[in-house]
């Protein structure tokens, strides 16, 4: 139970921003609004910490350093009374921000936002923040609604595409479109190598001589865009994605406003070429090490495989590590022994009846899934048109969220084998990556506690499906 409250509290003020700006909700503005309630209910404001750059919708509140150093005032005692500029501050939905305040009152502490005047030291001040909890989700989920069909719109009018130019083009206004001379004849050039049969790796070779920085994958998600023959693809559902690329079969392609690089007959080959099930097969392009696609990084980045070595006396030594894709964060930790942990525990998981019942529920649901994800888009989005998250955020968002939807659009067919025990050994990285699919919900590495090469399997934070 806790303990009994005192009548002068004693608040640690939590600010927070996607991005800071001019205007109402600033972090200066809403430090001094803090500030002057702390002073008109007689409270002690011990401190207000402060969190840039940071969304509440992407990042949740125990990865947010700043709200858990708020947290920690509360936890230690150092504080009873959790004070915001708003609601939203603190949490992006309902259900978000009742947990806060049930796991506030555990500590004794209460919770009170500046802007709707409350706090919960009284059943109304209860019964107030549920109700403009809910009502703040209504409103997103109305506002997410009336963007959807703004993008519907759009698409169906054959409207520039949002977002960044397409590869070859110039946007010099947001509704505007136009190749660039110098670019867009190099673009034609690869389109039609790759169709008389050139390979992609010296197509993006050539490119990059030239000037034009792309990735294998940048370029073939590229060059099957209809945005290179003047076209918008309509569809009322999302469209999957197939190797980065959107697969158009259910689609209608409409035209654009604008020039178009490549003629259709050369963009029609070269789908053709790319889409064909003759390049997934590519020995070239296996997967070799199955953990690289699910794995994170505490920070939210992806993680990748990179064999790190060094000299010795008696010579030179090597391992596989888990490197994080950000620069700035550079988190690490050795492949193989993750690998060895992560197998060993799943395994543990699958004994007889276990995998005979995930081998019969290893469908997805294509459209189900579809659904939620544009959802999530569209709420995001909006949250973009609001200032509240960064562009960068939405599009990360997007890939990550289109790349599930793709995966979730193709029949799951797990190893067929009657003991994955047995057979784990001798499954082939893709047969691997599957089961782990099926079974790990998440798998995260946390930050390192000390430096060397040493694995410290504490870091590994896995949640099971199964």
């Amino acid at each position: 139970m806790p303990s009994a409250k005192p009548k002068t509290r004693r608040a640690i003020g939590y600010v927070r921003i996607s991005r800071d700006r001019e205007g109402e909700t600033s972090t200066d503005t809403q430090r001094r609004a803090i500030e002057a309630y702390c002073v008109t209910r007689g409270w002690s404001l011990v401190d207000v910490i402060v969190e840039p750059g940071r969304s509440a919708y992407k990042s949740s509140r125990k990865s947010r350093p700043g709200f858990r150093k708020a947290m920690d005032h509360v936890v230690t005692g150092a504080a009873d009374a959790f004070v915001v500029w708003k609601v939203d501050r603190a949490a992006r939905n309902t259900l978000d921000l009742l947990k806060l305040v049930e796991e506030l009152d555990e500590q004794g502490a209460e919770f009170a936002s500046v802007t709707e005047q409350m706090d919960t030291s009284t059943p109304q001040g209860e019964v107030m923040l549920t109700l403009v909890a809910a009502l703040a989700q209504l409103e997103s989920a109305q506002k997410s609604d009336r963007a959807t069909e703004w993008h519907r719109h759009r698409r169906r009018n054959g409207a520039v595409p949002a977002g960044p130019a397409a590869l070859g083009y110039t946007k010099p206004a947001a509704n505007e479109l136009v190749p660039d001379p110098n670019v867009a004849p190099l673009v034609a050039d690869a389109a039609e190598r790759i169709a008389d049969g050139a390979s992609v790796l010296s197509v993006v070779k050539r490119l990059n001589a030239g000037g034009v920085k792309i990735s294998h994958r940048g370029l073939t998600t590229a060059l099957q865009s209809p945005t290179l023959i003047g076209m918008v693809a309509v569809s009322d559902d999302v469209l999957p994605r197939r190797g980065g690329a959107r697969v158009l079969d259910t689609a209608e392609l409409i035209p654009g406003g604008w020039d178009p690089i490549l003629e259709r007959e050369t963009w029609d080959n070269v789908r053709a070429v790319l889409m064909g099930p003759d390049r997934r097969t590519n020995s070239g392009n296996q997967l070799k090490w199955p953990l690289v696609p699910i794995v994170r990084c505490h920070c939210g980045a992806k993680m990748r495989h990179h064999i790190e070595k060094w000299k010795t006396k008696s010579g030179t030594n090597s391992m596989g590590r888990l490197l994080c894709t950000d620069g700035k964060c550079l988190n690490g930790i050795g492949y193989d022994a993750v690998d060895e942990a992560v197998s060993a525990a799943m395994l543990e998981l699958l004994d007889a009846d276990a995998w005979n019942a995930l081998r019969a529920d290893s469908g997805t649901d294509p459209e189900a899934h579809a659904a939620a994800v544009a959802e999530r888009l569209t709420r995001m989005w909006e949250m973009v048109l609001d200032g509240t998250i960064e562009p960068e955020e939405y599009a990360e968002a997007k890939k990550r969220w289109t790349s599930e939807t793709a995966t979730a659009s193709e029949p799951v067919e797990l190893p067929d084998v009657d003991d994955i025990r047995l057979a784990w050994p001798d499954l082939d990285p893709n047969g691997q990556l599957l089961v782990y699919r099926a079974t790990i919900e998440s798998l995260v590495i946390g930050k390192a506690t000390r430096r060397g090469r040493g694995v410290d399997l504490d870091r590994l934070a896995l949640a099971w499906r199964v």
